[in-house]
């Protein structure tokens, strides 16, 4: 019996080994293939890391090339457009022409604010000649009132011999004339105000008006788009990522038109994938 049960565990033992065997040999194989992959040789050399992305170059600092910027103080709020331009790459100098704006509405600002002016020049003028009638006119009226008042100052010397009537009349007269002389002095200060007045109205619109033109004429004068300095042009982007070419409308609030790069410092940026 002892030795039955003997036979039965070496039998077991056995078995166990023998299921045992493969299970190790694919241990050791996996192991074996998986430190194959992990070790390499060392080798002495440049360490290089490749990244490959969409882009695009442009220089960290540039001089803008920009359309007038007082067209708001010129009232051409919806701006311009680009009429002429250089090509893009165009080596320029400092006042080399690179654009052309289209003057259609500037030059009916110009007929508008001229007109303006014109008719405030023509009240301005008229309100000093109204001004310097009215003025003499009250100037002549208050030196006849000041001889009517001496004349009744006369007739009351004259009447202390007469009848008490006589003399009362000739009081009361030189009191109204002396009253009236005052009075047109008073209005006479007023009327004085009043022409002051007036000159600053019609002189204030009067200058605000050649003001106008004087700026208007200015942003005209500089449709003609010059480079502020030396460089290669290039063309500048709307909100939406186009070129501003010719026929692009420019406004107060993008003015920039192209820019003149400092080729020395670049970088690049990412350029966005767009639905």
């Amino acid at each position: 019996m002892k030795r039955l049960l003997r036979n039965r565990t070496f039998v077991v033992v056995a078995g166990v080994l023998l299921l045992g065997v493969p299970t190790v040999w694919l241990m050791a194989r996996t192991t074996s293939s998986a430190d194959e992959g992990m070790y390499a040789t060392v080798k002495r050399g440049e360490f290089v890391v490749l990244v490959t992305t969409a882009g695009e170059l442009r220089a960290k600092k540039f001089v803008a090339i920009t359309a007038p910027g007082n067209m708001q103080q010129a009232e051409i709020y919806q701006g311009a457009k680009i009429s002429t331009l250089v090509a893009e790459g165009t080596l320029v100098k400092e006042g080399d022409v690179v654009a052309d704006l289209d003057r259609s509405p500037i030059a009916v600002k110009v007929a508008d604010v001229t007109l303006a002016l014109t008719k405030a020049q023509a009240l301005h003028e008229q309100a000093m000649l109204d001004s310097m009638l009215n003025l003499s006119k009250a100037r002549e009226e208050m030196r006849t009132m000041d001889l009517t008042v001496e004349e009744k100052r006369i007739a009351k010397e004259q009447a202390k011999f007469e009848s008490p009537s006589i003399k009362r009349q000739a009081e009361i007269d030189l009191e109204k004339a002396t009253r009236a002389l005052a009075q047109a002095k008073l209005d006479y200060s007023t009327r004085t105000e009043q022409a002051k007045a007036k000159m600053r109205e019609v002189g204030a619109d009067f200058e605000r008006q050649k003001n106008k033109l004087v700026v208007v004429q200015e942003v005209l004068a500089n449709f003609t788009i010059k480079a502020p300095t030396d460089g290669m042009v290039i063309y500048a982007k709307e909100w939406n990522g186009k070129k501003k070419t010719i026929g692009t409308q420019i406004t107060p609030w993008e003015p920039t038109i192209a820019t003149l790069p400092d080729l020395s410092q670049m970088e690049v940026h990412h350029l966005r994938e767009r639905d």
